[in-house]
């Protein structure tokens, strides 16, 4: 997990359950829709628009980040829910619009209401939405605050900095505070810091590779740093042979053997 560069695990903020309540794991890859995938992860006929319900029979969840460069239609929410069960969850990377172009600036709030608008088409299988800041902004926490403040309507937001100037309490209580999560990242060039704020649990792991060796640590540091919360979110970056996607399904099954 490299266990070298993690960064020191923080007492836990948000409100958990009661002891020996289990967490539900929804654990998947950062997309679906990768023909390379086939004979791998999807059966070698699998029709291309048959890749998110043979998707949805393996794993529970998947983070959308063609999000990012463009905000999906309500006709294109409306037909991936309808591919899906109802307990499957959709988590959504925001538009750069909003965290690279506005910077969570004038425009950006209002941006964000309309995603979270289209996003509810989705119903129970709408899951949390990352704003991913861009590693050069650092530490602005007025900027943040106000976002946070004109965008209080929206469920589950979830923020990856990756800047270390954000890695301080300060960030964590001000999240906290605005019942926004904070993401816990692994990448070739930052450390994960285990801390939860506002009650949810979002992991993301991507570096270049995983091996079960690492997949099954990650197993249990998102099992410790998750107790007590109702569900916790994993993904796992998409990668072109479906190799992580399989490792997914290790990570999920992981998480599930340890309620019995």
């Amino acid at each position: 997990m490299g266990q070298s560069h993690a960064k020191k695990v923080f007492p836990c903020g948000g409100k958990r359950r009661a002891s020996g309540s289990v967490t539900k794991a929804y654990v998947g890859v950062s997309g679906f829709s990768y023909p390379s995938w086939k004979g791998k992860f999807y059966r070698t006929d699998a029709k291309s628009d048959e890749f998110l319900t043979h998707y949805s029979q393996r794993l529970e969840s998947v983070e959308i980040n063609s999000s990012f460069y463009a905000q999906p239609s309500a006709t294109m929410v409306k037909s991936w829910s309808e591919r899906t069960g109802e307990g499957f969850r959709f988590s959504f990377k925001a538009p750069r619009l909003i965290t690279h172009v506005l910077k969570l600036g004038k425009g950006s709030s209002e941006a964000a209401e309309r995603l979270s608008k289209t996003l509810d088409f989705l119903g129970p299988r709408r899951g949390p939405v990352l704003f991913q800041l861009p590693p050069y902004a650092k530490q602005d926490h007025n900027v943040l605050g106000e976002f946070l403040s004109k965008t209080s309507g929206i469920k589950n937001r979830v923020f990856e900095f990756r800047h270390d100037s954000w890695l301080q309490e300060s960030t964590y209580r001000l999240l906290e505070g605005h019942g926004a999560g904070f993401c816990i990242a692994e990448t070739e060039e930052m450390g994960p810091t285990f801390r939860v704020t506002g009650g949810i649990a979002y992991f993301r792991l991507r570096r270049e590779s995983y091996d079960t060796r690492t997949i099954d640590q990650w197993a249990e540091k998102i099992r410790e740093t998750a107790k007590g919360l109702r569900e916790s979110y994993a993904y796992l970056r998409h990668d072109e042979t479906g190799e992580n996607a399989i490792l997914a399904q290790r990570l999920s099954e992981k998480l599930e053997s340890a309620k019995e």
